[in-house]
């Protein structure tokens, strides 16, 4: 018998049928002119920043104690090359798409920045990143307030996190002895 070989998809063609579902009822979209508008957003990152530069990454985590109206950032850090991050992509592109479509919008700011050569300075001298997928999470006002790795078995504990801090809870990194000494 003849037996074909079996041909996965591409990543690119699975984030592309997975864009062309609506976000609202999961009913697949029909029309040519939708699936290339649906698809097209995972290029675009509608609801995602992308930073490039140093100078662009500084002003972005800028504290500013006077304006709490400014929203919490969360980074994403990726590279091409690597399959983790490539596979997290679209968990967070939904993620960022979850908040900004709800009344979280103006308290939570997404951003990416892509691991290059051109930006050497950004991820190795000034943040020093340990692994990628990698993410930090920044206040307005105290700046750096967590960084863990992403990856798709963690990436439910980083969505915990952001919820954290959005709702404005941290857990003491002292616990009780923390509560206890305050007395």
């Amino acid at each position: 018998p003849d037996e074909s070989p079996v041909v996965k998809p591409s990543f690119i063609s699975r984030m592309r049928s997975l864009a062309a579902k609506r976000p609202n009822n999961n009913q697949v979209i029909k029309t040519k002119e939708e699936i290339d508008h649906a698809s097209s957003a995972i290029d675009r990152n509608d609801f995602v920043q992308t930073i490039h530069t140093l100078e662009e990454f500084l002003e972005l985590i800028r504290v500013d104690e006077k304006h709490e109206d400014r929203p919490i950032i969360v980074i994403q850090w990726h590279a091409k090359w690597c399959k983790a991050c490539q596979a997290i992509l679209p968990l967070y592109y939904k993620l960022a798409r979850k908040y900004q479509e709800h009344e979280e919008q103006t308290r939570v700011k997404f951003v990416q920045i892509a691991v290059t050569d051109k930006n050497l300075n950004l991820h190795q001298e000034f943040v020093g990143l340990p692994s990628l997928p990698y993410a930090h999470i920044y206040h307005p006002s105290y700046g750096l307030v967590e960084e863990l790795k992403v990856s798709k078995p963690r990436f439910r504990k980083f969505e915990q996190a952001i919820q954290r801090h959005t709702s404005g809870f941290c857990e003491s990194p002292c616990g009780d002895d923390f509560e206890n000494s305050a007395e």
